[in-house]
């Protein structure tokens, strides 16, 4: 288009859209915000971190495996020490709605230093029942050997949840790392395998401390209950 000055301007037809000459198989089509280059490399980095988070969702995995098979291995239902005496009696008496203090005149029955004598009379275990209370719905599902299977699934959600603590400190690697040093420890193992109260109460610790942490990264009420509840209940444990 010419001006009657003689400046050429665009032509105006050009830049504007005309239904009519679009066909029912044309449409215009939508630029993008940004240039190619810039869309390639959001890609890629989106690629590279479902990449990454896969990868650490697999090696969690293998952790939490090798975890299982060395307690499938190891599991047995038996105990050589008196202490699990008192947590056998609390889980299964609690577990048929009975009462936990019993009367036995046998003067030599009952001699460990598991059990007390409370002002009431008769005869109780000295624990606190944090961890026969866990024990009964095992005891209720498999029976007598169910109330050994409280060690071992409680350190399997320890593993868990000291990764995903571990993952608030350190770098993805980094917590990875982390758990698979704390599953190569025997004396954790060794604990996860054994009945007593030991990998229930580390249970409930570790994911107390990761919600704490959470909640005070991001003062969530829901983090700020969940780290109330599992400390709490670790103390119920091993007061």
């Amino acid at each position: 288009m010419i001006r009657p000055n003689g400046i050429a301007t665009p032509c105006h037809s050009a830049l504007l859209y005309h239904p009519a000459r679009e066909t029912s198989r044309s449409f215009p089509r939508a630029r993008s915000a940004c240039p190619s280059g810039a869309g390639a490399d959001i890609v890629a980095r989106h690629m590279r971190e479902r990449l990454f988070t896969s990868l650490t969702a697999l090696c969690v995995a293998a952790i939490v495996a090798f975890y299982a098979y060395v307690q499938v291995r190891v599991f047995t239902p038996a105990y050589q020490e008196v202490d699990p005496d008192g947590y056998m009696h609390l889980a299964t008496r609690m577990a048929r709605g009975e009462p936990v203090t019993i009367h036995d005149d046998d003067i030599f029955q009952h001699q460990s230093h598991v059990w007390v004598e409370p002002p009431t009379g008769g005869i109780v275990p000295k624990f606190a029942p944090g961890y026969p209370v866990l024990m009964i719905p095992f005891y209720r599902l498999f029976g007598d050997e169910g109330l050994f299977m409280t060690s071992p699934v409680a350190g399997g959600l320890t593993v868990i949840g000291a990764f995903l603590l571990f993952s608030l400190w350190l770098s993805r690697l980094g917590a990875v790392a982390a758990t698979a040093l704390l599953c190569a420890n025997g004396m954790f193992l060794a604990y996860s395998g054994f009945h007593l109260t030991h990998s229930a109460d580390m249970c409930f610790v570790t994911w107390g401390m990761y919600f704490l942490w959470k909640w005070l990264k991001k003062g969530s009420w829901l983090a700020a209950a969940g780290a109330g509840l599992c400390l709490g209940y670790a103390i119920f444990i091993r007061p």
